[in-house]
């Protein structure tokens, strides 16, 4: 089985705390691989440029005491304690563009 890049457990993976997630920069500091990901497309394979991260200076683990001292909106990552639209978004304007995306 492949290893599992550290920042699929990062609990700062999002585009406002991360330069890899933000610009698909490295980040200072790292110790990683480069890697390539094979994803599907419609007339075939692509292969998208990534990296296998072993040390990051910025990591920090995951855990469930951090994703209950909050939850993230999935559409602009800010940490939010009180929702709108079923508690999933953070603000009205997040719900609307939410929906907006799905059409």
């Amino acid at each position: 089985m492949d290893q599992e890049t550290l920042c699929w457990s990062c609990a700062n993976a999002y585009a406002h705390k991360c330069e890899w997630i933000r610009r698909c920069v490295p980040h200072p500091g790292w110790q990683a691989k480069p890697t390539k990901i094979r994803m599907r497309a419609d007339d075939g394979e692509l292969f998208v440029r990534s990296y296998l991260v072993y040390a990051c200076p910025d990591y920090v683990r995951d855990t469930p005491a951090l994703r209950s001292a909050g939850r993230i909106c999935p559409v602009c990552s800010r940490r939010f304690y009180t929702g709108v639209d079923g508690g999933m978004y953070c603000s009205t304007r997040c719900a609307r563009l939410a929906r907006v995306r799905l059409l």
